[in-house]
């Protein structure tokens, strides 16, 4: 009863890792920063692995897209590829828990 009790307890721990990394790619706040004025906030620039946005102080948003992979940091060319790699082998770590569990 133990070593089932272990297994069950394994194999929702890998489920619930891979789902809180699969819903870490796409967050938007990766990178934020602001420019400050005088007074108020006047622009807030915020980037993730796959855009970089502008939201001014009256809310008006801007976004553009990375439209070249090999003109982005490379720090952001590893996180892509470590994140996207991660995913993948969640998912089949998560098939092969369920295939080897009793």
């Amino acid at each position: 009863m133990g070593n089932m009790a272990t297994e069950i307890v394994a194999f929702l721990l890998t489920i619930s890792g891979w789902i809180l990394i699969s819903s870490t790619v796409p967050t938007d706040y990766w990178k934020v920063s602001s420019v400050d004025g005088t007074v108020i906030t006047t622009a807030t620039f915020w980037s993730n692995l796959w855009k970089t946005c502008v939201t001014d102080s009256t809310g008006v948003s801007n976004c553009k897209d990375f439209m070249s992979m090999l003109a982005l940091d490379a720090h952001i060319q590893v996180c892509r590829g470590l994140m996207i790699a991660v995913v993948c082998l969640g998912f089949f770590g998560v098939a092969l828990a369920l295939l080897g569990m009793k």
